[in-house]
């Protein structure tokens, strides 16, 4: 089963993967800039 169906079938679930994948790439890319700002200070 294709995961768009899933996400058709239940929006809410879908809400909350893309927030949890939004917010876990968002504080990756975060702790890379802090690590280079740290580092090239």
């Amino acid at each position: 089963m294709p995961i768009w169906v899933g996400l058709y079938e239940c929006p809410r679930l879908g809400v909350l993967v893309f927030i949890s994948y939004y917010i876990e790439k968002l504080s990756i890319s975060l702790i890379v800039t802090l690590y280079f700002f740290e580092k090239f200070q």
